[in-house]
């Protein structure tokens, strides 16, 4: 992370002085996204991210998100080692690939106050264009829930992501619509296998009813806003129909621990599925 801001502010300073401009990094980049909720998984088939946020004074950036992520990709290319980092344009962000395929995610916010008064500065994230997304009251929101739940909500969510990283071709949602989903939909138990089962059971019944997505912090705003994310949303309602109705003879008086094995074995599509019994998460009744 810090080789990539330091890069990002050399290019800065450079473009700066070319182009009598005044692009400022306003505050601290900060870790956002799973690693600040401590909710990353490493799946089969993907490679860790890191997100970033860097800030900017929106009367200091090009009022076009496009323009603006376009240019900071300016800044910082010089600046990198092109043989061992990757970095291009995506939406959402700048994106650092490196050559073990893991990778950084640059997310460009501007920030401003409606009136000079005002204690809280207004944050928007800049992808097709500019939106209210406040990152770090995201990432206070959740551990605050899962605190409430006794830290369940932060395994249940971890969970969640390994299911939906567990096939190669599989085009599932990302980390924060799973995330306020397991939020949403969670009842306390005290058996975590169980808690996880219901949660599933009971987002399947909720995008059943309705498949829209909201900002836990703003519930006019949808986070749906590509046919693509409409798609990736049904492909998890429609895949956790499947497989958790599969997962139902775990919780029946008959159930042994070499079946319990089998089913998440087969729910999960995981190694650590083929190892002694002894170090399993088992959900039978003992």
């Amino acid at each position: 992370m810090e080789k990539e801001i330091l890069n990002l502010q050399k290019g800065i300073e450079y473009f700066n002085s070319m182009n009598n401009s005044s692009y400022k990094l306003l505050e601290e980049p900060f870790v956002q996204g799973s690693i600040a909720m401590e909710t990353t998984v490493n799946g089969l088939f993907s490679k860790n991210d890191i997100d970033i946020s860097l800030v900017f004074d929106k009367d200091e950036i090009d009022k076009s998100p496009v323009k603006a992520k376009k240019a900071l990709l300016s800044m910082l290319r010089p600046f990198v080692n092109q043989s061992e980092t990757h970095i291009d344009y995506h939406t959402n962000c700048i994106r650092c690939v490196y050559r073990d395929g893991s990778h950084v995610d640059l997310a460009v916010y501007r920030r401003y106050k409606l009136n000079l008064s005002d204690a809280d500065y207004i944050y928007e994230h800049g992808g097709s264009k500019w939106r209210f997304w406040e990152p770090r009251k995201i990432v206070e929101w959740f551990h605050l829930k899962n605190e409430e739940s006794g830290g369940q909500l932060r395994i249940i969510v971890k969970l969640l992501k390994m299911f939906c990283k567990s096939r190669r071709h599989w085009r599932m949602p990302g980390g924060i619509i799973l995330t306020i989903l397991a939020v949403e939909n969670y009842r306390a138990v005290d058996r975590i296998d169980e808690a996880f089962y219901i949660v599933m059971r009971n987002i399947i019944e909720r995008l059943k009813r309705n498949k829209e997505i909201l900002n836990p912090l703003n519930q006019g705003q949808s986070l749906i806003r590509k046919k693509e994310e409409e798609v990736k949303v049904e492909n998890l309602y429609k895949r956790l129909f499947i497989y958790v109705t599969k997962l139902d003879d775990l919780f029946k008086e008959s159930c042994t621990c070499e079946l319990a094995n089998t089913l998440w074995g087969e729910f999960f599509n995981h190694p650590y599925w083929d190892q002694t019994q002894d170090n399993k998460m088992l959900a039978a009744k003992y």
